[in-house]
């Protein structure tokens, strides 16, 4: 990825640990106010469409169809993003997703990971419907950080693999 500097100046982006925590902190921080915000306001009908999301999710889990099961999760995240009605905040959520996309994919998003996905989302459904706010908030900010803390452990063990690839 490049990234552009004043001028017509130009350099490519590292995608080293601190642009991680980075990316990852302003990430936790729009994500929580955003469930927040739709656990104040969520209709019957969206949390419907949550769990028919869910559903599908779990479905494509049970099949082993990974690249249905993020699919299912970032429709879910989009789903719940829609209902706190902040466009501002889901624009730069949406560049997110897209680098993250560029980071699962060079150090693979593991099928371990899956199960605990699936059990934040009933966890936050069951807030959402509640519309327990503060629930809502705490369990999208773990979600968030246990995503965190997984793509920095892959990407640990891919700079190792690398690295003893290098001495070989």
């Amino acid at each position: 990825m490049l990234e552009i500097g004043s001028g017509r100046s130009a350099r490519v982006r590292c995608f080293d640990t601190a642009f991680v925590e980075n990316l990852f902190a302003i990430r936790a921080a729009l994500e929580v106010m955003l469930v927040r915000q739709a656990a104040q306001t969520i209709t019957s009908s969206q949390i419907r469409t949550l769990e028919a999301i869910e559903d599908e999710l779990e479905g494509r889990l049970e099949k082993h169809d990974f690249s249905g099961v993020l699919a299912q999760n970032r429709r879910f995240h989009d789903a719940i993003y829609a209902g706190a009605q902040n466009p501002e905040a889901v624009a730069i959520i949406d560049r997110h997703w897209w680098l993250l996309t560029a980071l699962w994919a060079r150090v693979e998003y593991g099928p371990e990971r899956y199960g605990g996905v699936s059990s934040d989302h009933r966890h936050l459904l069951h807030a959402l419907r509640n519309r327990d706010v503060d629930a809502a908030g705490t369990l999208m900010g773990a979600h968030v950080i246990k995503a965190k803390f997984d793509l920095l452990r892959r990407m640990a063990a891919a700079s190792h693999k690398s690295a003893l690839r290098d001495a070989s």
